[in-house]
């Protein structure tokens, strides 16, 4: 039986057959168009699929296959960017790690290519807010802000928009929100008074808005206000029957008493800045965030012995020069300096320095906590991160650049006092 143009061919598609007596390819011109025909069909085709299975990416996605491992995929993930394919390379580095967690390269990937993402939205949303404003781009994007961990510019964006619509709810209480988030976390009377005056914007806007008033219940709860807190649920509860957590929360807090003559919500606001903590935990609070319930817990007790057992494993990481952890007050716990880094002393005092005049200048421009933030120093910068009553700080150069540094802080100081990025 004649089997056409593929006779004689071998079973598998892609695999080339034996080469004529002499041990050379040949090829002759057709004697017509049929020839030519049978060539595109039969040797062309295998031709044409062994070039796109040699090719770089094609070899790298059978390794990553046949071979998974956090080199693989992300020589795999590298490649598709290389190519200009980013929404592949982040779905291979997102895969890559739900297997291999605490893959650094693959986690550099995502964050790379995210932050890429959401640069491109910017300028998109920018360029509308430009041509056309309107209050949910702005809000879109101080979310996109939000998402790159710029919270400055979220607020800034939030703070525009709401000086051009005064009447946009959604901009006030996401306002409200980030505010909020910023009070819990650090404690400043500045996020807290700003959070009060933007939730009880809302709620003069639209009294029945449930999220404006579980943030207000939120606030009022951490600082002490508990009457006032309870009648917020209570009209939550009343709005929404069915919602049980707030139920039972209610039932355990029971009847709290009023404040007290002369004090009011601002003051105990100011109250918990000069004490540098919260009244109450939000532990168990209705539908409070984990990772908001978190930052509201007392600042964790550090043991001295155990920090330092975790800044000699960071010791050695490409970049890094000098590390230090300093409590509230700017007292060290735990440092190291590298070879080429400064001495222990003298970063030390740089570090609590640096820490207490930004801390100062943000509460003098009026711009609430500053949470994060890198300055440079010589050839390379120093940057910092204040978690729960503690803070971080790395003095670095290349390879490790200040996104790189605030990634790695923000790593480290999870191991140390808890929480996850911006908890």
């Amino acid at each position: 039986m004649d089997r056409g143009p593929f006779a004689g061919a071998p079973g598998r598609i892609g695999e080339a057959g034996p080469p004529p007596a002499g041990g050379r390819l040949r090829t002759e011109p057709a004697a017509d168009g049929a020839g030519r025909g049978r060539r595109r069909n039969g040797r062309g085709i295998v031709g044409f699929l062994d070039f796109i299975q040699g090719s770089p990416l094609k070899k790298l996605e059978a390794e990553a296959e046949d071979n998974p491992s956090p080199e693989s995929l992300a020589a795999l993930a590298e490649k598709h960017m290389e190519l200009g394919e980013f929404d592949q390379a982040l779905l291979v580095a997102d895969r890559g790690l739900q297997t291999f967690k605490g893959a650094t390269r693959l986690r550099d990937i995502v964050q790379f290519v995210r932050k890429r993402q959401s640069q491109n939205r910017v300028k998109h949303l920018r360029d509308e807010i430009r041509v056309k404003p309107s209050p949910l781009t702005y809000t879109q994007l101080a979310g996109v802000y939000r998402e790159l961990g710029d919270i400055e510019q979220a607020l800034e964006v939030l703070s525009e928009c709401t000086e051009k619509f005064p009447d946009d709810r959604p901009a006030f209480r996401l306002l409200g929100q980030v505010r909020l988030e910023n009070f819990l976390q650090d404690v400043i009377a500045y996020d807290g008074l700003h959070a009060l005056e933007a939730l009880r914007r809302v709620q003069s806007l639209d009294a029945t808005d449930s999220q404006a008033r579980l943030h207000l219940a939120q606030l009022y709860y951490a600082v002490g206000a508990n009457a006032l807190s309870a009648a917020e649920l209570r009209a939550e509860l009343e709005a929404n029957p069915t919602a049980l957590d707030v139920k039972g929360f209610l039932e355990d807090l029971g009847e709290p008493p009023r404040l007290d003559e002369g004090v009011t919500v601002e003051s105990l606001i100011e109250r918990c800045e000069e004490s540098g903590s919260l009244t109450n935990t939000l532990q168990g609070f209705p539908r409070a965030k984990p990772g908001i319930v978190q930052r509201t817990a007392s600042a964790p007790k550090v043991n001295p012995a155990a920090v330092m057992a975790k800044v000699r494993e960071a010791a050695g990481t490409p970049g890094l020069l000098n590390l230090a952890i300093l409590e509230r007050g700017g007292a060290p716990v735990a440092s190291h300096a590298e070879p080429d880094g400064m001495e222990d002393a003298v970063f030390l005092d740089l570090a609590g320095g640096i820490l207490a005049v930004a801390q100062e200048a943000s509460r003098r421009m009026d711009i609430g906590s500053l949470v994060q933030g890198s300055v440079a120093l010589g050839k390379g910068g120093l940057s910092f991160v204040r978690r729960r009553g503690y803070a971080f700080a790395v003095h670095h150069r290349d390879p490790m650049r200040p996104d790189r540094a605030e990634a790695f802080l923000e790593e480290f100081c999870s191991k140390i006092v808890g929480g996850t990025p911006g908890a």
